[in-house]
């Protein structure tokens, strides 16, 4: 029986070892260490602890096959930081879960995340935790909706390109924390406003906290009066909400917002996907920019805005997760088709319309092109309005609603739906 401690080094110094640390290491006949860690580790860590140990240096992805090949049979495999904080240890756990005759332990290490806090005394349980190392975490869209964003940054995503990208979404103003080289003789702390630290370079190895004091809540529902609307259409409130709520949009999902009018659709759909974005189109210079200033009057800046006659304009944005047509300029079935060429995973869709000729051609393209689970819904709304001494009820024109599923089968005559957008779409 192997027995492998997958052991947390904190920032990688002899002063952040726990007591735990130095044993796991001290007493292991080997010691497996990636390439990535080796640069940063001073080796002599390894050999002042426990000089007689057999130290292997190999990729992340080879980790797991060198334990199984090793005939030692008590390992160590330093990893950085805390071993639950996104960490090497569950690839390694993964590579080994199969084997019954390993056994692992864990040995936790001070994570980046609580030396940075300490240093800038600080607390962090009431931060929002994300990596941006390697991953493609909209930071736009935490920094929009949390006032207290910590961030581990790395690869394609470092300190000084996140703070751009901040900047250029309209974030410049807030508040940004670097720690780099946690640990190290280079250590650097760094304090400024998003749109400054951008103009500074910084190594991979660094974390960020981002403080927004005006961050908007995600779980508020937005109302007519929230935003600028001028000559613009706009879905009314109630309609917005059903509409969205039919969409069932996640956090981390990505979605599209077609003919996105005034944009109380799209910011009500950016609040739902709170971690992700939303790209819209917009063809009326005029609700461009009456969308731009409802994104900044809410606070809602995970938004990526085109301006054009969808689809065009549309070819070079990620796979959807969820699609809102609000306005297809007789374009309907040549953005579905896009859009289909696009999916491997499926997605919902919600289309509204005012008009039934717009209704009896989505109800025709969706079928052709395979859409399932199809829902049609015609809403009539009235709200109170103040006549005098009296209050009546004024009606609007009827809504259709319409949803369905794109599973990835494409075929004719399958169970499909319909769905509204076109030049007459009830505009949003």
């Amino acid at each position: 029986m192997k027995t492998v401690r997958i052991t947390g080094i904190g920032m990688g110094n002899r002063e952040s070892l726990t007591y735990e640390a130095e044993q796991a290491i001290a007493g292991a006949q080997e010691i497996i260490l990636t390439d990535t860690l080796a640069r940063r580790l001073d080796l002599s860590l390894d050999t002042t602890l426990n000089p007689g140990a057999v130290i292997t240096l190999c990729k992340v992805s080879e980790v797991a096959e060198r334990i199984i090949e090793s005939s030692a049979c008590d390992i160590a495999v330093p990893v950085s930081g805390d071993v639950g904080f996104f960490s090497l240890s569950r690839t390694v756990a993964k590579g080994l879960a199969s084997l019954d005759d390993i056994k692992l332990e864990y040995i936790n290490g001070i994570s980046s995340m609580a030396y940075f806090f300490a240093k800038i005394g600080s607390s962090y349980d009431d931060a929002k935790i994300a990596s941006a190392h390697g991953r493609s975490t909209s930071m736009v869209a935490l920094t929009s909706y949390n006032k207290k964003v910590f961030a581990l940054t790395g690869g394609d995503q470092k300190v000084h390109s996140i703070c751009r990208e901040l900047a250029e979404a309209g974030l410049g103003y807030v508040t940004v924390t670097i720690g780099e080289n946690l640990g190290s003789e280079d250590e650097r702390l760094v304090s400024g406003s998003a749109a400054e630290i951008a103009e500074i370079e910084f190594e991979n190895l660094a974390v960020m906290l981002i403080e927004n004091p005006h961050a908007a809540d995600s779980s508020q529902m937005l109302r007519d009066s929230d935003f600028e609307r001028a000559k613009v259409p706009m879905t009314k409130e109630e309609i917005r909400w059903i509409s969205v709520a039919k969409l069932g949009i996640r956090p981390s999902d990505t979605v599209y917002d077609i003919g996105a009018g005034t944009g109380s659709v799209t910011i009500e759909m950016a609040r739902k996907a709170c971690e992700s974005r939303v790209y819209a189109i917009e063809r009326n210079p005029e609700a461009i920019e009456l969308i731009r200033k409802n994104m900044a009057a809410t606070g809602s800046y995970n938004i990526e805005l085109s301006e054009g006659r969808a689809p065009e304009g549309m070819e070079s944005w990620p796979e959807p997760d969820r699609v809102f047509i609000g306005g297809s300029s007789g374009n309907l079935r040549q953005i579905l088709e896009l859009i289909i060429s696009k999916s491997t995973r499926g997605f919902r869709l919600v289309m509204n319309t005012v008009t039934l000729e717009t209704l009896t051609e989505a109800f025709a393209v969706l079928g052709e092109l395979g859409f399932e689970n199809a829902e049609y819904l015609s809403i009539s709304a009235a709200k109170s309005q103040k006549m005098g001494s009296y209050n009546m009820m004024i009606g609007a024109n009827p809504v259709y609603i319409i949803t369905a599923d794109y599973c990835g089968a494409v075929g004719a005559g399958s169970a499909a739906g319909n769905a509204a957008g076109g030049s007459s779409a009830a505009g949003h």
